[in-house]
């Protein structure tokens, strides 16, 4: 259903000049922005109605403005350019299924992140795209869910008086830093569940879900393919450096590369676990098979030689003596179970049963 839903969004682009402003996703919350701004008092945040304007840069100040919902293209466009973002930039805000990416627009960056969120089932794996601008005093942050509580701990953390962020860049880092601190929550949450399907490959491959291998792999390939791009953009950045980063900021960035190098390593090393669970299922699949098979051939083989003397004896002849023995019959059947007992004790000293 949100293939067909972007599907859709995406249609209504055809034809369109580049940087058209176009929302194109499965999700279209309503679009909620939220200003908040560091001055010399305490900081002050307040949620915009629909015709206000957002503040502009003043020196001394430093303003975060966070669009929650794209849904309102229009608006969503007026904010961004407002705020000196080029047109092709509103339009990958608004197209979410942009790659990992951070550029240096003119005296800022641009930034796109990949958010992974899971649901009651940790592998319902979906992923929100996080569009982050930073400028001199200024930090936009455009994101698909309207969901208050994804800031909260920056809010928490820096709407303290005096813990203000230095600067955008220190603020836009914070922002990295809480998409990258998800991907290892999701990450764990992940882990729980390969321990419990290696526990279930191990023991008991039967009770095993089908699909549930599988959708652990793509959920893993969801991760590393959202977190994964941001190894090479930020190293590139730490080395190239950038005007708007201080001293701070890129400091904080380099730690933050490690992060993330630790959250790729430890993605593809489930994955790798994963691959190795699945080829180890399907391998107790075929020896439980297989064990079917022997225990059926065994069977046959016990069966087959009483079968052929009761096919003899069963044949319409006139002369045949055994017929007429008194203890013919019990004969008989003393043979079956001999024969029977006879071959089941040769496949128990060869080890088959």
């Amino acid at each position: 259903m949100a293939k067909q839903m972007e599907a859709r969004g995406a249609a209504a682009k055809l034809g369109l000049p580049p940087g058209s402003a176009v929302h194109v996703g499965a999700v279209s919350d309503p679009t909620r922005v939220v200003v908040t701004s560091w001055g010399e008092g305490p900081p002050q945040r307040r949620i915009l109605a629909p015709e206000e304007a957002p503040p502009a840069p003043a020196p001394g100040r430093l303003v975060w403005v966070d669009v929650a919902g794209l849904a309102d293209a229009a608006r969503v466009r007026a904010l961004a350019v407002g705020y000196g973002l080029d047109a092709l930039l509103v339009e990958d805000i608004l197209h979410t299924g942009q790659r990992t990416r951070v550029d240096a627009e003119g005296t800022g960056l641009f930034m796109i992140l990949r958010l992974p969120r899971t649901g009651d089932d940790p592998l319902d794996l979906a992923d929100e795209q996080i569009a982050v601008f930073l400028a001199e005093g200024v930090v936009l942050t455009f994101r698909e869910h309207d969901d208050e509580g994804l800031f909260a701990p920056l809010e928490r953390r820096f709407g303290r008086r005096g813990h203000a962020p230095s600067g955008a860049d220190v603020l836009g880092h914070a922002v990295a830093d809480l998409v990258v601190d998800h991907v290892f929550l999701v990450l764990e949450r992940l882990a729980d569940v390969e321990e419990e399907l290696e526990a279930l490959v191990l023991e008991r491959p039967e009770a095993l879900p089908r699909a549930a291998l599988h959708r652990l792999r793509q959920g893993l390939l969801l991760v590393r393919r959202g977190i994964a791009p941001l190894r090479g953009e930020l190293a590139e950045l730490v080395r190239e450096g950038h005007p708007l980063l201080g001293r701070q900021a890129r400091h904080y960035l380099r730690d933050l590369l490690d992060h993330v190098l630790r959250a790729v390593e430890e993605a593809e090393a489930m994955r790798e676990t994963a691959a190795g669970l699945t080829d180890a299922y399907l391998a107790a699949l075929g020896q439980r098979t297989n064990e079917v098979m022997k225990l059926l051939s065994l069977v046959a083989t016990v069966f087959l030689p009483l079968t052929f003397l009761a096919g003899v004896y069963g044949m319409n002849f006139e002369h045949m003596p055994e017929l007429h023995w008194r203890w013919a019959y019990p004969a008989v059947w003393l043979v079956f179970v001999a024969v029977a007992a006879g071959l089941v004790w040769w496949f128990r000293r060869r080890g088959w049963l």
